[in-house]
């Protein structure tokens, strides 16, 4: 059994780690400043006190420079290095989100069928029991954290469309014709042929089982889909972390 001294243990580890990353990220700034300092030193030194060997070394430096800013090659890998740098969070949230990751599609369609009636797995995932503590704050966080991870284990498989039933349950207040949601799935296979041996039954029962909808068997056009609790919450989880709504993968 998990103690509220264990899980205080824990996040003071993680307190530390972020207090490490803070510090290094310090230490880098400092080592850039003192090296700025340094070479501005020695650029004044030798504005006023030349020194014959330094004036070799810069001379062939600035030839150099001079080589580089006039090879086109040279001048895209500077620009291409300063845009990586300068938006690196705008690139990893494309890599993060793109919609060209290669087999992904297929895949994700494997892993959906290989979850079937298990696929309560991924909705609960691997959680600190919570049961017999008695802070309440340290409660709400783990709560918070275990929901962030089952999630991300869901996004990392559904697909933009299956996300688009959700949206649409949401706006029609909470249910929705399983026609509506044929209609859906026939555009899926549609623009993504490689899905075609990806039945609809499969591709709805993916969503129920775990646990972001639910509708009475056997599926035929007359019934009604349902958001559930969990499925709200996993819709807001996209839109607050700011994840990509028409993935297609």
């Amino acid at each position: 059994m998990t103690t509220v001294n264990d899980l205080q243990s824990q996040v003071n580890s993680l307190l530390n780690q972020i207090e490490d990353l803070t510090k290094e990220s310090k230490i880098k700034r400092k080592r850039i400043l003192f090296s700025a300092i340094i070479f501005l030193v020695i650029v004044i030194c030798q504005t006023y006190w030349p020194f014959l060997w330094l004036s070799s070394i810069l001379i062939n430096i600035d030839n150099y420079f001079r080589l580089i800013i006039t090879s086109w090659p040279a001048v895209v890998l500077i620009i291409f290095t300063f845009l990586l740098f300068r938006h690196k969070d705008s690139i990893d949230y494309l890599l993060r989100n793109s919609n060209f990751k290669f087999g992904s599609a297929e895949l994700n369609k494997a892993k959906q069928e290989q979850l079937g009636s298990s696929g309560i797995d991924i909705a609960t995932g691997s959680i600190i029991p919570i049961e017999n503590e008695s802070n309440e704050d340290l409660r709400k966080e783990i709560t918070r954290l275990s929901k962030a991870k089952i999630f991300e284990r869901i996004y990392s498989i559904i697909f933009g469309s299956q996300i688009n039933i959700l949206n649409k349950l949401i706006t029609n207040n909470g249910s929705l014709p399983i026609e509506q949601a044929i209609i859906i799935y026939n555009d899926t296979i549609f623009r993504n042929p490689y899905l075609k041996n990806y039945s609809f039954d499969s591709y709805l029962h993916f969503l129920k089982n775990i646990s972001l909808i639910y509708f009475i068997e056997p599926i035929t056009s007359a019934r009604v889909i349902e958001i559930t609790t969990q499925g709200k919450e996993f819709f807001n989880y996209i839109i607050s972390e700011k994840l990509d709504l028409y993935k297609t993968s």
